[in-house]
């Protein structure tokens, strides 16, 4: 008995040992040499003064989990050691013991050390040509994968943008933004076995990183604005992209050079107006709501109608972890009740003309939304969603877009708890209209 005691005991004492040894590889930097140590601290000087005597120290390993100077800076936000780095040449998809690259390290941070200097990071590894759609199957995404499912997970492993999924369904909501910029990649162009080529332009790249001397330049010198990327993306959606963690813009004067320009917004995957903040909207009405799956049962719209009115106006129930925008709305059937009443014939009141429609309304902007795919899978204990729906708002007053999102398909997977409280639709709406907060009166 005492033997087969002290037996169980060792056996528990190492599987705890280990699991200690884990958690302590996770959260302390073990073995660290002075190029990891700059990046850890954002100290830029030393790091380029590192590099400049030792080049070959950008492509330097350090610790138990065998990472890179850009794994570093990427998990700790450092932003201006990234760029550094990537001058010197450094793999931007270099990978560590556990399979991660830098965009997986950037990632993978979960709040209280998330903000938004992992999402500046993420954008720059993008700028340099980061395969977005990289997978991962060891390490802690090992077991992020096990609950995201879909085009952003299998038995490959997961893509950064399902951690990043992954962190937003769980209420991580810095993670928001980094999630719809990933969102712009979702999917990989041609093979999947081939080498990513995310076709960036001049223009583009000066675009993603906020460089709006560079932009301005580009554009005096002829540079086309219309052109997209491998996925889709033109300038005006890339800088649209750069976002702060309150949804603000990070860099206004790119976009507003764009569109000054002649680049449309209405061609944009994303895009969000430099003054949608300024404009002091005091009333949405849900104007059109459509639902063109042709696959499609029952009556969607009217899902999708509820779904939208709840993510606008903050009616989505507390167990969800997103924040709503939480605006003043008029309803989609109170809407066409008003059109109606003003004559408005059947036909019109189903796709109103805005301008019109806004005369009688009394609101300061309309919100529409299409659903062009959606696919819903109920596995044990937990539910998947995945949509592609089209949103865009727009101001009564000057016909002016305010905000455009038309993603690819968005996936969100909940537990069986979730799925009492809130729509699938609802889940979907609730993570993807990601407008800022109401700022008007109560």
């Amino acid at each position: 008995m005492t033997r087969l005691f002290v037996r169980s005991y060792g056996q528990l004492t190492c599987r705890l040992t280990a699991i200690l040894l884990i958690a302590f590889a996770w959260t302390v930097p073990a073995f660290c040499g002075p190029i990891h140590n700059a990046a850890r601290s954002g100290n830029v000087e030393e790091a380029r003064k590192l590099l400049q005597a030792d080049p070959s120290l950008v492509a330097s390993r350090d610790g138990a989990l065998n990472e890179t100077p850009l794994h570093i800076a990427a998990e700790y936000g450092q932003k201006s050691v990234a760029e550094l780095l990537l001058t010197f040449h450094a793999d931007v998809d270099a990978r560590d013991s556990r399979g991660h690259t830098p965009l997986h390290a950037a990632a993978l941070v979960s709040w209280p050390h998330y903000g938004e200097g992992q999402t500046d990071v993420a954008m720059v590894l993008i700028a340099h040509g980061a395969d977005p759609n990289a997978r991962v199957s060891g390490g802690k995404a090992a077991a992020l994968q096990m609950v995201v499912r879909g085009a952003i997970s299998d038995e490959k492993g997961i893509t950064a943008l399902g951690i990043a999924n992954y962190y937003v369904s769980k209420g991580y909501k810095d993670h928001l933004v980094l999630q719809d910029l990933l969102l712009l990649f979702a999917g990989r162009p041609g093979s999947s076995n081939a080498p990513v080529n995310l076709g960036f332009t001049p223009l583009m790249t000066a675009a993603l990183t906020c460089d709006e001397t560079r932009v301005t330049a580009l554009l005096q010198q002829g540079a086309d604005f219309r052109e997209t990327d491998s996925f889709g993306n033109n300038a005006l959606t890339l800088a649209s992209s750069r976002r702060t963690n309150d949804m603000s813009l990070q860099c206004p004067g790119v976009v507003s050079a764009l569109t000054k320009a002649g680049a449309d917004p209405w061609s944009a995957r994303f895009y969000q107006n430099p003054d949608l903040q300024t404009r002091q909207l005091t009333k949405i009405a849900v104007l059109r709501i459509e639902d063109t799956r042709s696959t499609r049962k029952g009556n969607g719209e009217n899902a999708l109608a509820e779904a939208v009115e709840a993510a606008l106006s903050n009616k989505i129930p507390v167990a969800t972890p997103v924040t709503p925008p939480h605006y003043p709305i008029l309803k989609l059937s109170e809407a066409r009740e008003k059109l109606k009443s003003a004559g408005f014939s059947e036909q019109e009141v189903l796709r109103p003309e805005r301008r019109r429609a806004c005369s009688v309304l009394g609101v300061s902007a309309v919100f529409e939304a299409h659903s062009r795919d959606y696919t819903h899978m109920q596995v044990g204990v937990t539910e998947s969603s995945a949509a592609k729906i089209e949103y865009e708002l727009t101001d009564c007053k000057t016909g002016d877009l305010l905000w455009r999102k038309d993603y690819g398909t968005y996936g969100e997977t909940r537990g069986f708890l979730a799925g009492l409280v809130s729509s699938s639709y609802a889940a979907v709406c609730e993570q993807t209209i990601t407008i800022p907060r109401y700022q008007g009166p109560e």
